[in-house]
């Protein structure tokens, strides 16, 4: 899927610096929360260990700060207000490249052409796919 390299070559080619070091730090306070909790970088966790660890992460980087107001552009732009915005950043980024990437578009993710009239109310079931190419 190569999400690493691509992310990569946002933080070098498309980041502003402050951005970047945003990004930087969130991956940083990342591996430190898998030092500290387990003796070892995030990058040498076992999956369910990594999806631990991160959901106990995003409880918290991902609360909306009730004290940062937003007004104007910053408002339409600047995303929800995370307590930790550079964390909501990363994953924000991480996801989207995820899902632009070929398998996820051509294995998880499906076009269904549907003529005729649009019916917003459809029942989700279990046979209902996820749709792709409406990122935007």
């Amino acid at each position: 899927m190569k999400v690493p390299a691509l992310f990569d070559g946002l933080l070098t080619n498309w980041a502003a610096p402050e951005r970047r070091q945003d990004l930087i730090r969130a991956l940083k306070e990342v591996d430190e929360l898998a030092k500290t909790s387990h003796a070892r970088p995030f990058s040498a966790l076992t999956p369910a260990q990594r999806l631990d660890l991160l959901k106990v992460h995003e409880a918290e980087a991902l609360r909306i700060d009730p004290t940062r107001k937003l007004s104007g552009v910053a408002a339409m732009m600047g995303g929800p207000a995370y307590v930790n915005p550079g964390y909501g950043k990363l994953r924000d980024l991480i996801i989207l490249l995820y899902y632009l990437s070929e398998p996820a578009l051509t294995l998880e993710l499906s076009y269904v052409h549907t003529p005729g009239e649009w019916k917003p109310s459809i029942p989700v079931t279990p046979d209902t796919r996820p749709a792709g190419g409406g990122l935007f």
